[in-house]
């Protein structure tokens, strides 16, 4: 065993350094130290290169007069070829990275993260949004975010949390938010609450009683809600979120690697399955002029054209179009919209992305609440339908001068018909106004009339 770990001292120093840069990367709150964490995973990879290339008894392959250009006597010069490169490459970020740290603290006076956040909040920032979900947001660990959250929470801000799985995870995330609200006090919403793909339908009646638990014990955490039975979000959430860690080009450079691109694309086939499948994946928007002939289309009938199945098309898709590529998934039960709407504490959201196809909810999640849900389907009383839609979120966001129609308020108000409003948008014309709207008032200005 020492044997073997002396003759790879080289490689297992390096795997030892790449702990400690990635564990310094991932605790430290300033950000100095962050970069310093990733100044030590860069050495750890570049003396693995270097160690792959060493060869006991040979030399550097230094040419010069007198010389034999003979082969067996010198160690593998391309490790060491890739290593300069990337001496520069990590160099140029380094530097980037200096004098971005730099501004923040010409501009805040601090490089600490907890001191960043609290002096956003003294000039009046209403809270924090985090999207676990998406790197790198997903690489923030529980206790980062409850120190943050403590800073919140002196100032009566708010979390708004994209959990970190809606999926086979969604009690587990629940139970993350419910550690982070009991350490720090925090008030916290949980965004656009469901459970993804048919083998988790019927969760959300277990992430509800968690959260009526909790409230009963005085503690402060609410949802919200589209009205919808799809979701819409990037392409690269069907790919691994490890597989973008280090950016959008390292995410690239994975795909080059058969064997790793073979792990990737693996994944990849298992979460389009959990989200239902090729057709239940419908691209909405693209980056480039040559691509836009798949929007509005679903992943099946692209995979018919390009000839490929569905996992090497997402992949391949992602490689020409980068990571801006926004689909809509068909993997949500309409009998979670309803129950999730129900829930006292609930909000409605839009959650739109606009360009391309875009997710009906950019345009309607509002009059589709109220006609679809509240008229036709008859899941609240009206008078609760509007508080869902108005006092509440002001509540939520401590907009005390909104929500209300009072003396005293600002006039933001919607003059609708309860009998006609709908909305009549679809996924393949997503942009068309609803109707039954009448007149929208913004500060006591008229700014539509129907």
């Amino acid at each position: 065993m020492l044997e073997t770990i002396l003759h790879n001292r080289f490689a297992v120093t390096a795997v030892l350094l790449f702990g400690i840069g990635f564990m310094n990367l991932l605790l430290q709150q300033n950000l100095l130290k962050k970069v310093v964490g990733f100044n030590i995973m860069d050495s750890a990879v570049f003396m693995l290169l270097a160690s792959l290339g060493y060869i006991e008894g040979r030399v550097a392959p230094v040419m010069g007069e007198g010389v034999t250009p003979d082969a067996s006597l010198f160690i593998n010069p391309i490790p060491s070829g890739l290593v300069l490169t990337g001496i520069v490459v990590s160099v140029s970020i380094t530097a980037f990275s200096l004098a971005l740290i730099q501004r923040i603290h010409k501009h805040y006076g601090t490089i600490e993260m907890k001191e960043l956040l609290a002096r956003c909040m003294r000039e009046g920032a209403k809270g924090l949004s985090l999207g676990l979900i998406y790197p790198p947001g997903s690489y923030g660990k529980t206790d980062e975010i409850i120190e943050l959250a403590k800073v919140v929470a002196q100032y009566d801000g708010i979390i708004m949390v994209h959990m970190r799985n809606e999926k086979d995870l969604l009690l587990e995330s629940i139970d993350e938010m419910v550690r982070v609200i009991q350490e720090s006090g925090v008030r916290l919403q949980i965004s656009h609450h469901k459970a993804l793909g048919k083998p988790n339908w019927g969760k959300v009646h277990q992430s509800i009683a968690k959260i009526n638990d909790l409230r009963a014990l005085g503690y402060d955490l609410t949802i919200d809600q589209y009205p919808w039975e799809a979701a819409s979000t990037g392409l690269k959430v069907c790919a691994p979120g490890w597989a973008f860690a280090g950016g959008e080009q390292a995410f690239l450079d994975r795909l080059r690697d058969p064997e790793t691109y073979r792990k990737i694309l693996a994944e990849t086939r298992e979460e389009i399955e959990v989200r239902g499948g090729a057709h239940a994946i419908l691209i909405a928007s693209v980056a480039t002029e040559e691509y836009t002939w798949m929007e509005g289309k679903r992943m099946d009938e692209i995979c018919e054209k390009l000839g490929m199945e569905v996992g090497e098309a997402v992949l391949s898709i992602l490689q020409h179009e980068g990571t801006s590529v926004v689909a809509t998934y068909f993997s949500i039960s309409e009998d979670d919209v309803r129950f999730v709407m129900q829930a006292p504490y609930h909000c409605v959201c839009t959650d739109g992305i606009v360009g391309g196809k875009p997710h009906p909810r950019a345009y309607a999640s509002f009059p589709r609440f109220l006609g679809t849900y509240v008229r036709d389907k008859k899941v609240m009383a009206l008078e609760e339908a509007i508080r869902h839609i108005t006092s509440e979120p002001a509540r939520r966001l401590r907009l005390w001068d909104r929500g209300l129609i009072r003396e005293g308020m600002d006039a933001d108000l919607v003059l609708f018909d309860p009998e006609t409003i709908k909305d009549v948008n679809s996924y393949m014309q997503p942009d068309l106004p609803p109707v039954g709207i009448r007149k929208v008032w913004v500060l006591g200005e008229e700014k539509y009339s129907g």
